[in-house]
């Protein structure tokens, strides 16, 4: 039996307290985009942003022109009470007036990796091309191991 969409997306969605400026950020936790944004495929061919598709499922369909703009200015957040609508000037008007970076550099402002992991002394590796996330090396390290040494 298939699974809803509403279902399938909000499988995929970390509520628990704590995440963005007042603790309520509710986190996709799948596939992220370069950007930050998430994404969830629909059918075969159709990939959607999560955040636009939270704004739909509560708000309905969002008007050709219009972003959805993140209050807590959090990529990865879903709570559609952090989403409105608004235009290309808002959003850039509400970086400048809270003094957010421009894309270049966003990684530098990131405060948990692609997989909702903290940045934190301990589980942060500093590079000559940034941070990387020492959870997620580990895992990636350890399924590296388990494939090379499985039998085929």
């Amino acid at each position: 039996m298939k699974q809803s969409l509403e279902a399938r997306f909000w499988s995929k969605v970390d509520k628990t307290p704590g995440f963005g400026p007042a603790g309520d950020c509710w986190i996709w936790t799948a596939s992220l985009i370069n950007s930050g944004y998430g994404r969830l495929g629909i059918g075969r061919h159709k990939k959607v942003l999560a955040h636009r598709l939270s704004y739909e499922m509560k708000n309905g369909p969002i008007p050709e022109g219009l972003l959805v703009l993140h209050s807590c200015d959090n990529r990865q957040c879903v709570n559609p009470s952090h989403l409105s609508l608004g235009t290309v000037s808002e959003n850039t008007k509400d970086m400048l007036v809270k003094g957010r970076p421009w894309a270049s550099s966003l990684k530098k402002e990131r405060t948990h990796c692609k997989k909702g992991h903290e940045y934190t002394p301990e589980n942060t590796y500093h590079t000559t091309s940034g941070r990387s996330c020492k959870a997620c090396n580990s895992a990636y390290q350890k399924a590296r191991y388990l494939k090379r040494t499985s039998p085929e």
